[in-house]
């Protein structure tokens, strides 16, 4: 439900709770309505998401053919594209889910997709992640182990923040 507010960060949240109930029992897994109200300042270009939405998939393997079946089976979401390494599994896994197959990022990007999935590795995420950004779009990483490169995840930070 999209009631204009800003989303709470999880830390924020549990300094919330700390600063509420000292201890760590329960009692500080109980929150208020107050305590998603009081978050992080949201940058100017926020956007709430419409009803509809864009996504294209990098990674046609095991984990990228579960999320694509069921990006094509969701109400209010369309799926662009599905990219991978060889044009043989993008082609598969895109004639099952009805969209374009792709081996190059601006294949991938050439319908101007709201969210691009990461779900091919480290390496991809680290080798698509800011162009993606660039492009304007959201990025979902799952492969979160990419984060560990601190580099990387300041530059990741700061493409953000500036796209």
């Amino acid at each position: 439900m999209d009631d204009g507010r800003p989303f709470a960060h999880p830390r924020t949240v549990r300094e919330n709770a700390a600063a509420k109930s000292p201890s760590d029992g329960l009692d500080s897994l109980h929150r208020t309505e107050a305590d998603f109200i009081e978050s992080p300042s949201v940058p100017e270009n926020y956007q709430t998401w419409e009803s509809h939405h864009e996504a294209a998939v990098i990674g046609c393997g095991a984990l990228g053919t579960i999320l694509v079946t069921n990006f094509a089976r969701a109400e209010g979401w369309t799926l662009t594209g599905v990219m991978a390494r060889t044009k043989a599994h993008a082609e598969a896994l895109a004639a099952n889910a009805g969209c374009r197959a792709a081996t190059t990022l601006e294949e991938l990007l050439a319908d101007k997709p709201d969210l691009v999935v990461e779900i091919a590795g480290i390496g991809a995420a680290k080798a698509y992640g800011e162009a993606v950004l660039e492009a304007g779009c959201d990025f979902v990483l799952v492969s979160a182990g990419a984060l560990a490169d601190a580099d990387w995840k300041a530059r990741m930070t700061e493409t953000a923040l500036r796209t």
